[in-house]
């Protein structure tokens, strides 16, 4: 596992090993949803059952999915993570929150959100061509400065929940595939609103962290 320093929050990444496995089992199954409803999202134009619910016409016909084979591959790389990010804690505890999938066609994307509300967020790569599919781009809240990560095929990142993030539009015709999931540790959970500051409030807050840090002296 390596780890990277981003704005200033930090990512952990490493490389899932049963990837082949993994894509092998699901990308089939993904694919076939994605061509019966390319656009499955309520939130934007790509294809995902983020938000699938029983009941709902848009999802009619859509094969639902069973992730004991991921949350099984999984446990392994989320126990290092959180051991590392807690090491002072002899056996952290924490559990799934959530598991989904996602495709990304030619020029799909998502926007800038979240996942506050969950301690942490994860995203497997399963299909991921570097230089035409964007890799996940981190936002300050604050400042609006964009930072993205190096990333290769098969590779699993880890960060905060409440981290602001989008992706770019795909420009391959090839689909950028993807399992993301959330995890709750208890006691550690972030912020579920999304603040949206002004001009004036972001020069605000940096004043006031400058006060905290001695910057302005």
């Amino acid at each position: 596992m390596r780890t990277e320093k981003i704005l200033p929050e930090t990512v952990y990444i490493d490389n899932v090993k049963e990837t082949k496995e993994l894509f092998d089992f699901y990308v089939p199954k993904f694919i076939r949803n994605y061509e019966k409803q390319p656009t499955l999202s309520k939130d934007w134009n790509i294809h995902t059952d983020y938000h699938k619910e029983s009941g709902d016409d848009v999802y009619e016909g859509i094969e639902d999915i069973d992730f004991s084979l991921a949350e099984e591959v999984y446990f392994k790389y989320i126990k290092n993570f959180i051991s590392h990010y807690f090491p002072e804690i002899l056996d952290p505890q924490w559990e799934f929150e959530g598991i989904w999938y996602n495709i990304y066609g030619k020029n799909q994307e998502a926007e800038v959100h979240t996942h506050a509300g969950h301690s942490f967020s994860l995203v497997h790569y399963l299909q991921y061509e570097k230089g035409s599919h964007s890799p996940i781009v981190f936002v300050n809240s604050y400042t609006k400065e964009e930072a993205s990560i190096n990333i290769e095929d098969g590779d699993i990142i880890m960060f905060k929940s409440d981290i602001f993030h989008r992706v770019g539009s795909n420009h391959s015709d090839k689909n950028r595939i993807s399992i993301a999931l959330n995890i709750n540790v208890p006691g550690f959970v972030t912020f579920k609103e999304e603040v949206k500051l002004t001009k004036e409030e972001i020069e605000l807050q940096k004043y006031c962290d400058s006060l905290q840090t001695g910057d302005n002296e």
